[in-house]
């Protein structure tokens, strides 16, 4: 069918998430949230490189950090090439605001995200009973909204919503 709608008017949600357990969770938030993203372009950013399908346009953000070396200075020169980009897509003014289901690169995108007065919403990850991830931590600050999905985690997150398992 042909679609009628301009692009220049069409609003933008981005989801920002990592591989394994944070890509389940964010095609999960985004089932459940399909019925309220009617003309919405959906921009997906991972340290991934397929584009999901329910994504419209996928960045790919490469990690900080490796779990075999650490920290990298290549991966902070990566990091600091894609920000120009992140700049651009989160100020224009198609885009409403930024999901985040982690990992710690998500933290800056939020963080680019609240700079423009965007909306940043972090839901932590379902596998957080004891403890806090160091994602959680910061965007629990930088969020406008802040989910967890086991109880355990309201003694960490004294303000944030909990919301159950996806």
């Amino acid at each position: 069918m042909f679609d009628k709608r301009n692009k220049a008017e069409l609003k933008r949600v981005i989801f920002c998430f990592g591989e394994g357990g944070h890509t389940a969770q964010a095609s999960r938030l985004y089932m459940a949230m399909k019925p309220y993203l009617v003309n919405i372009d959906i921009v997906t950013v991972g340290d991934f490189h397929e584009r999901p399908t329910w994504s419209n346009q996928h960045l790919y953000y490469p990690p900080l950090r490796y779990k075999e070396d650490g920290y990298t200075v290549k991966a902070f020169i990566n990091a600091i090439k894609n920000l120009k980009e992140m700049f651009v897509l989160i100020s224009s003014a198609s885009t409403l605001g930024v999901v985040s289901t982690g990992p710690g690169f998500c933290v800056v995108i939020c963080a680019i995200a609240r700079l423009f007065t965007k909306r940043a919403v972090h839901l932590e990850t379902w596998s957080r009973f004891d403890t806090q991830s160091l994602t959680g931590k910061l965007n629990y600050w930088i969020c406008n909204k802040f989910y967890v999905q086991n109880r355990e985690q309201l003694r960490f997150y004294k303000s944030a919503i909990y919301c159950g398992l996806l």
